[in-house]
């Protein structure tokens, strides 16, 4: 054997001792026929079909092969009835009964259309009812008892009330459309419920909520109400066309209306509030979004009148009044703007931040006693950019306006604020006032203002700088303290009445350039609480 023959036969020896040993396998003879494999949906959920006339008496799984025209009585807990798309449409009488105590009782999918009531479950238990349309029936569309869902249905052309729920207890009522019905919407009796984003509109009356319950509102038509403590969203732009009547109305505590970024639209000069907050209740929030044409006589905008209100990034414009909130609210991130009166008024305690306010009829922002104010612009009123009254201003802007820039009442504070080009003064302090760090520029375009006008007594104003208005310290009271003070290019820069206490007004030098660490170089002061003229 020659030596390639050789290898070739070690090479399948070696390989044929690698290879797994085969055994005998046994019959491949099948012992008989094959078995189904997979179960019918009988096994799956066994469900039985609804005949006409049937009454349900055993718990069970049903389903309807047609439409009917007679009511469909239950009598039996743990029952799930499916409607398949069918109708049932008795002449005279409910569609679906539940005459007695039931529980656990579940029907979905498909349309009940009764003489009487739709779907009558106000004896049920712990009931699911989803995807049914209950319309044009002579009394309730829905109406469940307690422990029941409602969620994905319809309720329209009914004559008490689209959907009732008759004891609010662990029941929810969700993502339900509810229009068209000619007496009440959504009825909600008992408390404990759950009631969150159906869209209820066109209703002899939308909601009727007992006290007690969770809810999450849409609204979706004006004029609305709010009696209850709740979350409220506006499901888009809306309008009023009543007159002399209120958009949204709230009485209640603790409401959130949440505008959605929509706006709320009035019928002009004869319109009550875009959305009225009653004196008689606190706690309500505002936010996201205008509201815009209410503009009868003294109406606003928003009107929060309970105190403790808190409004963001509301856009009130071409109204009466922008916005008014009484005592203790907050208001922040807001425009009012071409309001033909004032554009933002807040009593007692309350803070208003990052508003900007324009084109007002009679002024700008209006604080009450105790308000802080910061970081707020008025620009172009007719009236007082900012007034207020004991407030503290903290760098704020005015400017343009037709009437002062800044009025401070008594024990006011005013800081780091700017006020430039007003008609008259650009701030005006009366009495009891500090008034620090602050510019005035240009104002008294009328030739008759200051940059800073002093009316009353005891003021402090220290470290300010005007320049180029037509007085620069305009100060009529006495008993103030005038520190620190530095005026420039005013027609006259320093008109103070005796009695005041002044710090030296000295005449600042004109210098060569200025190196080094040179201090007051060019200032001919020789105290630290003189006043400058530069």
């Amino acid at each position: 054997m020659n030596r390639s023959l050789a290898r070739k036969v070690s090479l399948a020896a070696l390989l044929l001792g690698w290879l797994p040993q085969v055994h005998g396998q046994g019959s491949l003879t099948p012992p008989g026929a094959p078995g189904p494999t997979m179960k019918s949906l009988d096994q799956v959920e066994p469900r039985r079909p609804v005949l006409p006339g049937t009454t349900i008496t055993e718990p069970g799984s049903y389903y309807l092969t047609t439409n009917l025209t007679a009511t469909l009585t239950i009598t039996a807990d743990n029952v799930t009835l499916d409607l398949m798309g069918f109708t049932i449409l008795p002449a005279a009488a409910e569609a679906i009964d539940v005459p007695n105590e039931q529980r656990n009782i579940v029907v979905r999918n498909g349309t009940v259309q009764g003489g009487s009531t739709g779907l009558d479950a106000r004896n049920v238990i712990g009931g699911l009812f989803e995807g049914i349309l209950a319309c044009s029936n002579a009394s309730f569309g829905i109406y469940v008892g307690p422990g029941c869902t409602v969620r994905d249905c319809e309720a329209r052309a009914n004559g008490a009330a689209g959907i009732r729920v008759r004891e609010g207890t662990n029941c929810i009522v969700r993502n339900c459309r509810i229009a068209g019905n000619a007496g009440i919407g959504l009825e909600v009796l008992g408390a404990g419920a759950m009631v969150e984003d159906n869209v209820v509109v066109g209703n002899g009356q939308n909601y009727s909520i007992t006290q007690g319950h969770r809810l999450n509102l849409l609204i979706g038509e004006l004029p609305a109400r709010i009696d209850w403590p709740c979350s409220a969203r506006v499901t888009g732009a809306l309008r009023c066309s009543r007159t002399a009547t209120n958009g949204i109305d709230v009485y209640a505590d603790n409401v959130t209306l949440d505008l959605g970024g929509h706006t709320l639209t009035g019928p002009g000069a004869s319109s009550g509030h875009g959305v009225y907050f009653d004196d008689l209740y606190t706690n309500i929030r505002v936010l996201n979004g205008t509201v815009a044409n209410w503009r009868g006589d003294s109406q606003c905008g928003l009107y929060l009148g309970g105190g403790k209100a808190d409004v963001e990034h509301i856009h009130a414009v071409s109204n009466t009044i922008g916005i008014t909130a009484s005592s203790g609210s907050v208001v922040s991130r807001c425009i009012a703007s071409h309001n033909g009166d004032l554009g933002i008024i807040a009593g007692m305690g309350s803070s208003i931040t990052e508003c900007s306010a324009q084109l007002n009829g009679a002024g700008g922002i209006l604080a009450g006693e105790g308000n802080t104010v910061s970081g707020c612009a008025a620009n172009a009123n007719r009236g007082p950019g900012i007034r207020s009254y004991g407030a503290t201003l903290r760098g704020c802007a005015a400017y343009h306006n037709n009437a002062d820039g800044i009025e401070a009442g008594p024990g006011s504070v005013v800081s780091q604020c700017m006020a430039q080009k007003n008609m008259s003064n650009g701030i005006v302090v009366l009495s009891g006032c500090l008034v620090t760090g602050n510019q005035s520029d240009q104002n008294g375009r009328d030739g008759d203002g200051a940059g800073f006008h002093v009316t009353g007594n005891g003021n402090r104003i220290e470290g300010n700088n005007a320049t180029a208005n037509d007085r620069g310290y305009d100060v009529d009271g006495q008993g103030n303290l005038i520190v620190r003070n530095s005026a420039s290019g005013n027609a006259v820069n320093w008109d103070i009445v005796a009695l005041n206490r002044v710090g030296t007004v000295v005449q600042a030098a004109v210098s060569g350039a200025v190196t080094g660490n040179t201090g007051g170089a060019g200032v001919n002061a020789t105290n630290a609480w003189d006043n400058i003229t530069y």
